[in-house]
């Protein structure tokens, strides 16, 4: 009885380890690298350039900042300081006045 016992044991040892081959053997799907598609401009945009050249000519640009209550003055100053940058702006202080 011990003999059969250890008989059946070995055997499904074999088997199982037999059903596992054929997963091991089998040969392993080849990994596909993605090719990232590049960015296209449609030939109808700024002829194909990427960067738009500024303008030939400008106006100047005239600018009003409400001055008064309900405008913190470091809110103006940034708008300011912000706007200096441009070339030909005009800044204005709209102050608020009660009408008569």
């Amino acid at each position: 009885m011990k003999s059969a016992l250890l008989r059946v044991i070995s055997l499904s040892t074999l088997f199982a380890l037999g059903a596992d081959l054929p997963a091991q053997t089998a040969p392993q799907p080849t990994s596909t690298k993605k090719v990232a598609k590049p960015i296209l401009i449609p030939p109808d945009i700024n002829g194909l350039k990427t960067i738009i050249p500024p303008p030939a000519s400008t106006k100047p640009l005239q600018i009003g900042i409400f001055d008064g209550a309900g405008a913190p003055r470091d809110g103006i100053d940034n708008v300011i300081r912000v706007l200096k940058t441009l070339p030909q702006a005009q800044i204005t202080l709209i102050r608020w006045e009660k009408p008569t």
